[in-house]
């Protein structure tokens, strides 16, 4: 039997700081659940693949399930790789290798595929290079500010075997983020997109990890015309989701469903998961019709750049006071 308590033993012996270095979160169970219930689905599944494995949060639930499986997983810390590795030490299902998923494992295809990836900001990992793995090996091509979460789904998708299946969970900003375009192109190339649940809980579904998230669910089958999309609000939502995921190939009347071909990479996915309110107003047009925003320098040095509480109340005394003075003088 597995020990239930192994991630709040680990994030009681780990620094909240060392698990932000290497984006060490855990999802709720009942969100691994879900998503391993989607692997599970098909039913000539006989090897998985956990690109960041962690403490094996999803090959616990799916062992839970079935047996006798396979499972590869990836890590690159080797503290965490340790305590897995004693943990898992005795199965011999699971072969657990220290090194960098994104680098690693091109020739091999799975079954199933399941992953909680790292988010980080672009300054903090190796951006370039891993891109251009990605868009050598993939043939396609990405923006410089795609973020690794989403190198980590587009590499999975290409390695599912035949009728094989994806579940990511992963922050949802790309859905409407300008580097998300050239993924989301990508997503529909290859016509495996058949699901995005979009977690929409009032409390994070992370603890200590202020992020939106979404659960990206793949197929490699025949089943590849329509996408459906589905907001959840709270955790007895998630039953809904159990509910999509027996029925499929069938549709969920649920759910917002749209022809594959019909989605636009360029524009915010958020109109097709989320109520537009912009479509009671009928005379509004594009912000761009008059002005352009554009990035500035990003160097991820927020600390520098945002002011401490000490610094901000001496700021605001500051303006409090010539705000004071300039409007007696307009008085006078």
């Amino acid at each position: 039997m597995f020990d239930i308590s192994m991630e709040d033993n680990y994030i009681q012996s780990i620094s909240l700081e060392y698990r932000k270095k290497y984006a060490q979160f855990f999802p709720p169970k009942q969100i691994a659940k879900i998503m391993a219930k989607w692997l599970l689905g098909n039913k000539q599944m006989y090897s998985v693949l956990e690109p960041a494995f962690g403490l094996g949060v999803f090959s616990k639930e799916i062992l839970t399930h079935k047996k006798n499986i396979k499972i590869k997983g990836f890590e690159i810390d080797e503290n965490i790789f340790s305590v897995s590795k004693n943990h898992f030490n005795n199965n011999q299902k699971i072969n657990l290798i220290l090194q960098d998923y994104m680098y690693n494992d091109w020739a091999n295809k799975y079954d199933g595929i399941i992953c909680n990836p790292p988010y980080f900001k672009f300054h903090d990992y190796d951006n370039k290079n891993i891109i251009k793995e990605i868009e050598e090996k993939l043939n396609c091509r990405l923006n410089g500010f795609t973020n690794l979460y989403t190198l980590f789904l587009l590499k999975s998708i290409h390695q599912l075997n035949k009728n094989g299946r994806s579940a990511y969970i992963v922050p949802s900003e790309f859905l409407n983020s300008d580097y998300g375009k050239l993924v989301k192109k990508h997503l529909i190339k290859t016509r495996t997109l058949r699901h995005i649940i979009v977690v929409d809980f009032e409390e994070n579904v992370f603890d200590d990890a202020m992020t939106t998230a979404s659960i990206i669910l793949c197929a490699n089958d025949s089943n590849n015309d329509k996408v459906q999309f589905t907001n959840i609000k709270t955790v007895n939502d998630l039953k809904q989701i159990e509910d999509i995921i027996s029925i499929y190939p069938k549709r969920s009347a649920q759910s917002k469903t749209y022809l594959i071909d019909e989605l636009d990479p360029k524009i915010k996915w958020k109109q097709y998961y989320q109520e537009q309110n912009s479509i009671k107003y009928k005379h509004l047009v594009p912000f761009s019709n008059y002005a352009k925003v554009s990035r500035g320098i990003a160097n991820g040095a927020n600390e520098f750049f945002t002011f401490n509480l000490e610094k901000a109340k001496k700021i605001l005394n500051k303006r409090s006071v010539f705000i004071a003075v300039y409007m007696q003088v307009c008085q006078c």
